[in-house]
């Protein structure tokens, strides 16, 4: 795991970085790195949003309605006529990358009330489709569809390479940086080690 601060580095007051772990620094504070990263999290979000037509979908929903009215007659069954109407509902559906779209639908109703002379108390009824469509000519097969998903592929593969890029030559000069500083330190050393031996001669 990359170590992004400065000071884990530092002992008895001395910053001590070996070439590795100020790649690591590098690569876990640079700007430019990150902004890499998100232009390939970017990409990669657009190639699941070009698949997402491809998505299945359900819904479902559930109605039920009570109601009550006076009586009209005595062959409701009483002075108060209660009635029950519950509907459930229920839907698929799904488009498949050769053009194809299938829906299926289903719901059921249960009917209920207090009336005497009803033949069926509760009532119940049941529905069912199926749609399927095929284009046979325009926008069929699947170098159609896929085409929005193909060109974020191209595109995502085209944002990792100019990230690995961008990041080998940061790496490239921050190596250099490294070994200038290196080279620096150990001059300084010596010119400091020339003037003791000047001092210690005079």
């Amino acid at each position: 795991e990359p170590v992004s601060r400065l000071r884990d580095f530092v002992v008895d007051g001395t910053l001590t970085l070996s070439l590795q772990q100020y790649i690591e620094l590098v690569l876990a504070n640079h700007g430019d790195v990150q902004v890499a990263k998100l232009n390939v999290y970017s990409q990669e979000n657009q190639v699941q949003a070009a698949l997402s037509p491809f998505d299945p979908s359900f819904t479902a929903s559930f109605d039920t309605t009570r109601g009550q009215t006076p009586s009209q007659d005595n062959l409701q069954g009483g002075d108060i006529v209660s009635s029950l109407n519950q509907v459930g509902r229920a839907q698929f559906g799904k488009t498949f990358d050769t053009g194809t779209d299938l829906n299926a639908n289903f719901s059921t109703s249960r009917n209920s009330n207090n009336r005497s002379i009803a033949t069926f108390n509760p009532s119940l009824r049941e529905t069912f489709g199926v749609n399927l469509s095929q284009p046979l000519l325009r926008g069929r097969g699947r170098s159609i569809q896929r085409i929005p998903y193909l060109v974020a592929r191209v595109q995502l593969d085209r944002s990792r390479e100019q990230a690995r890029q961008q990041i080998i030559a940061l790496l490239a000069r921050a190596e250099i940086q490294y070994w200038l500083a290196v080279q620096q330190r150990e001059s300084l050393e010596v010119q400091r080690h020339n003037l003791n031996l000047a001092q210690t001669s005079l």
